[in-house]
């Protein structure tokens, strides 16, 4: 029988306390996103992890219809920026299920408006060397940030540059920021699926 084909994409966005004056928009862009992927033929499986200088894995493997949306409630800006750790974390767990589960293939999006400046578990080579091989495999990384040079930043972590993008904490910047991943994340997938034998 033949295997439908399959797209995961885990989503790491970051809940540091500098989100605070971009919270609102950031949650209706989101949520916007996310109904508009409702429409799409693709089958696609989501997954979210929500950083400060914690971890939370929001929702894990859900069916666009399923995902709960971003709320005052689950979305509460605080703290500082363990982006690395959170990195370090989405992957070996996107790893554990690509293992156990066969998942097809895999796309990591990540969204900070800070630099890193509280991880202690991973460090930037640690991530460098795990974004090489996972790469190598076919995964493929989206980087969106502010207050960096997102392109620049993206480059010394050994994703691909192209998949980076700039934009301004603002609410008219985290829309365009969200644009861009939709783009970003339409393309990828369709590249995905139509590689898949």
């Amino acid at each position: 029988m033949m295997k439908i084909k399959s797209v995961d994409i885990a989503f790491v966005l970051d809940r540091s306390g500098s989100m605070s004056s971009i919270k609102k928009e950031t949650i209706r862009q989101f949520n916007s996103y996310l109904e508009k992927q409702k429409s799409e033929k693709k089958k696609i499986f989501w997954s979210m992890a929500l950083f400060n200088e914690e971890y939370e894995l929001l929702f894990d493997r859900a069916l666009v219809e399923e995902i709960p949306e971003l709320n005052d409630h689950n979305y509460q800006p605080g703290g500082c920026t363990a982006l690395l750790d959170a990195m370090g974390q989405t992957i070996c767990q996107m790893e554990s299920k690509q293992k156990k589960e066969g998942i097809q293939n895999i796309i990591l999006c990540i969204l900070t408006d800070g630099l890193e400046n509280a991880s202690r578990e991973y460090s930037l080579e640690n991530i460098r060397l795990l974004i090489k091989e996972k790469r190598g495999k076919g995964w493929e990384f989206v980087f969106l940030g502010a207050d960096q040079d997102a392109i620049a930043t993206a480059g010394s972590m050994g994703m691909n540059r192209r998949y980076a993008h700039n934009f301004q904490a603002s609410d008219n910047g985290i829309k365009c920021c969200m644009k861009s991943v939709e783009n970003s994340l339409d393309k990828i997938a369709s590249i995905m699926l139509s590689r898949e034998e």
